[in-house]
């Protein structure tokens, strides 16, 4: 293998590591936003669980303005 041809494939080879670097810096970021967006998400669900449980205790509890 000529030595051009070594140089070329060993320049690739470092441009792809450093590709590969940030893609994954970016995947993790990524990740750690869907898990924080997911938190959320679960919180406002729980929430919006429990405001509709007061919501019904409430209206059960009310006696009906004909009575």
């Amino acid at each position: 293998m000529s030595d051009k041809r070594l140089t070329e494939l060993e320049t690739r080879l470092d441009f792809q590591d450093d590709v590969i670097e940030k893609l994954n810096t970016v995947l993790i970021a990524q990740q750690q936003q869907i898990e924080k967006l997911d938190a959320i998400s679960k919180g406002l669900a729980d929430r919006m669980h429990n405001l509709a449980e007061a919501d019904n205790s409430e209206s059960e509890s009310e006696v009906p303005p004909h009575y």
